[in-house]
């Protein structure tokens, strides 16, 4: 059971991101979607590269 007090911290926080996202317009969801697009891509990159050159060491032993 969860006390009032967790409850009403989960309603304050719950209320103010509601609040952040739902003052943003089309244009700037877009553009945070593309920005969330471009750092996965970049991260996805980045960890296979060094799976590969991890992989290369390991074949030059």
């Amino acid at each position: 059971m969860i006390r009032i007090d967790q409850q009403t911290t989960i309603a304050s926080y719950a209320t103010s991101i509601g609040g952040v996202l739902g003052s943003l317009s089309f244009e700037r969801w877009m553009a945070l979607s593309y920005l969330a697009i471009a750092l996965a891509t970049f991260f996805v990159n980045a960890y296979y590269k060094h799976k590969n050159l991890e992989k290369d060491k390991e074949e030059k032993k």
